[in-house]
């Protein structure tokens, strides 16, 4: 069994993480010119990477009947993203990775539980290495027309 401190921040940290702008982006369409679709592409994938942890760690809490809760929707200002240009998009990504790995730091320090400490750290050390990649993207130039 979970301690319900330890309950809390892992769902928070799921709710967090699957309706974050990253996973957003990953099921909207985005404006890409044919030279940004191996970019657009792997950054799906990242946040497919990511969102595969995610949902490990929401059925470690529902093996340990700790539940998830409901995750809502995602926030309605992210439409401003829908069908924008990726160029647009990745430094808001970014900004974005950086402070939900502050927020992982934070949330590790608040887990008590050994197994649900080792999913966020996972978490957390996938999102540092992704970060360091999405600043690759975005160092890219992008085409702005065919």
């Amino acid at each position: 069994m979970i301690d319900e401190p330890t309950r809390d921040v892992l769902q928070a940290c799921v709710r967090r993480e699957s309706r974050s702008l990253f996973q957003y982006v990953r099921d909207v369409p985005l404006w890409v010119g044919p030279a940004d679709r191996p970019a657009l592409a792997k950054l799906k994938g990242l946040a497919t990477a990511e969102q595969s942890v995610t949902d490990e760690l929401g059925r470690y809490l529902q093996s340990r009947n700790a539940g998830l809760g409901h995750i809502g929707a995602f926030p309605s200002g992210f439409t401003t993203v829908n069908d924008a240009a990726l160029h647009y998009v990745l430094p808001r990504l970014i900004t974005e990775q950086r402070a939900a790995a502050v927020s992982l730091e934070a949330d590790l320090a608040h887990v008590t539980d050994a197994d649900a400490k080792a999913h966020v750290g996972e978490l957390l050390r996938l999102k540092r290495q992704h970060l360091p990649e999405l600043e690759g993207l975005s160092s890219q130039p992008h085409t702005t027309w065919n």
